[in-house]
């Protein structure tokens, strides 16, 4: 039975809204909005660092013992780690970690897998992945690549399309010194690197006003067994306006097995194809087993910019 009250009630809220007050749906709403952000941005935090952490793992292992001295793959993942927010305690328990055993003080395994994928129009795919359980990863790799009409594959099928380089990228802006950039350069063909080139890090063409005053990459590949002292040599001549965005080993398509997104982006069949890889790349990105994900899905706004390739 609805009461006099009741009614009086429903009667003040529609006249607040036709008087135009909404305050009491637009706080709502707005709290909700606030929820919403806060709690996506406190996953994409922890996401990151669950995935610093193992990258110190990792680097421990791979790069050359607990010292980030004498390290430098440690090094740049406990500077990584800084930035997302991840205390001493947790930095140091990673080392720990990583300089142990492969089971930690819980009896938990920790161990490395790279799985393979395909997807629709010949696009290939290698996911690194650092796990305490197989049985946990690879069901989410099968759900995530099915949404986008992907599966794993036999291992060897996709990786024969790659080949692992060490990867360095060192950001400066586009008014620096071209003698800088130039000897940076000079000094990475002496070391051995097997290509150099350069690009916007934004995506402005490069001939436009904006691209004067943006962000470059100087993007080296090296033999990965050469990655860290290329780097140590890099950085005695590194100026104070540039900087190191990443050093890891890569895995790199050969240009001849690449699938050009733009060219599924003009083809109208081939549309929603492309809207799927891209959302299927960020997706298994920011699955905390996922430590890195390789495709050979070239992105032209970048590649068109790209420049003075060896």
């Amino acid at each position: 039975m609805i009461t006099r009250k009741v009614l009086q009630t429903l009667h003040n809220l529609h006249t607040c809204r036709i008087k135009g007050s909404l305050r009491y749906f637009a706080g709502h709403a707005k709290w909700q909005n606030v929820l919403h952000r806060k709690s996506a941005q406190d996953k994409k935090k922890s996401i990151r660092l669950v995935k610093a952490s193992r990258q110190i793992t990792v680097a421990v292992r791979l790069g050359g013992g607990p010292d980030p001295q004498s390290n430098s793959w440690l090094s740049n993942a406990v500077a990584v780690a800084r930035e997302a927010g991840m205390s001493k305690d947790r930095i140091q328990a990673a080392i720990e970690l990583g300089a142990g055993s492969d089971r930690n003080k819980d009896g938990v395994c920790h161990e490395e897998v790279m799985y393979e994928a395909r997807c629709p129009r010949g696009i290939a795919l290698l996911i690194d992945t650092f796990t305490t359980n197989r049985k946990r990863t690879v069901p989410e790799l099968r759900r995530v690549l099915r949404e986008a009409d992907g599966a794993l594959c036999s291992p060897g099928e996709v990786r024969r399309m790659f080949t692992q380089v060490g990867r360095l990228t060192i950001d400066y802006k586009s008014g620096s010194a071209d003698s800088v950039i130039n000897g940076l350069m000079e000094l990475a063909i002496d070391l051995g690197a097997l290509h150099v080139e350069t690009y916007n890090d934004d995506d402005v063409d490069g001939e436009s006003e904006e691209a004067e005053n943006c962000s470059r990459v100087l993007e080296i590949h090296v033999p990965s067994k050469s990655l860290f002292e290329t780097r140590r040599q890099l950085e005695t001549q590194l100026p104070a306006h540039c900087s190191f965005q990443a050093c890891e080993l890569s895995w790199i398509p050969e240009p001849s097995l690449c699938v050009s997104l733009k060219e599924l982006q003009s083809n109208e069949s081939d549309q929603q194809v492309a809207e799927n890889t891209v959302k299927l790349i960020q997706e298994l990105d920011e699955l905390t087993d996922v430590q890195g994900v390789h495709h050979n899905l070239a992105f032209d706004s970048i590649q068109k910019h790209r420049e003075g390739a060896l």
